[in-house]
């Protein structure tokens, strides 16, 4: 009798823990400030799960900073929390703002490079939305191995990082950023261009 009463007992506080995490971690709870459109957050490096559910609380993302950590520690995914841009949407669940930020879900930046921007322009421009580091974007826009590839006699990659508007992610590397941008300086070429630079 009373191991039926003991395992009543455990299975009633089972039932309740499992009420109470589904509660928290499968249903929405968002602030009335956060409206009916798309927000984003940043999460930086360095940022820890405290400063995230901080970002997540200014926009109204979240009721509770201190839900937030508890869950994503309860879960093991603190330690895994990836840099990026995230869009939280209306109604989002508790488990699924975990999620996307977890698995590296990120959402990149349209970012608009101006007609007759200097490679010196576009590097600070990079730098002020993607936090992109400065010297790396120097040493890859004056890679030797890169300009002789490419069959550029400069010194560097001034005048071939076409203007456009390009998507990016927050964390894309400046090799990867600048090798979209030369590829499409040379699709924007006529055709006649040495037949459009041996068909890239």
């Amino acid at each position: 009798m009373k191991v039926l009463t003991l395992l009543s007992i455990i299975m009633i506080f089972l039932l309740a823990l499992l009420a109470v995490f589904s509660y928290f971690y499968f249903l929405p709870h968002q602030k009335p400030i956060f409206g009916s459109e798309t927000k984003y957050i940043l999460v930086r490096k360095g940022d820890s799960p405290n400063a995230i559910a901080e970002k997540l609380d200014e926009i109204g993302a979240i009721s509770s900073k201190a839900d937030f950590v508890f869950f994503a520690k309860l879960l093991g995914k603190s330690a895994h929390l990836k840099l990026g841009r995230y869009a939280i949407k209306p109604y989002a669940l508790f488990g699924h703002i975990l999620s996307i930020i977890s698995r590296k879900e990120s959402t990149p930046f349209n970012v608009t490079i101006p007609e007759g921007f200097t490679m010196g322009q576009i590097s600070n421009l990079l730098e002020g939305t993607l936090d992109m580091d400065m010297s790396q974007f120097r040493d890859v826009v004056t890679d030797r191995h890169l300009l002789d590839s490419l069959k550029i006699p400069g010194n560097d990659l001034e005048g071939y990082l076409a203007p456009s508007t390009y998507n990016l992610y927050y964390d894309e590397s400046p090799r990867r950023v600048i090798a979209k941008m030369v590829a499409h300086f040379y699709q924007s070429l006529p055709d006649s261009f040495e037949v459009k630079a041996g068909r890239l």
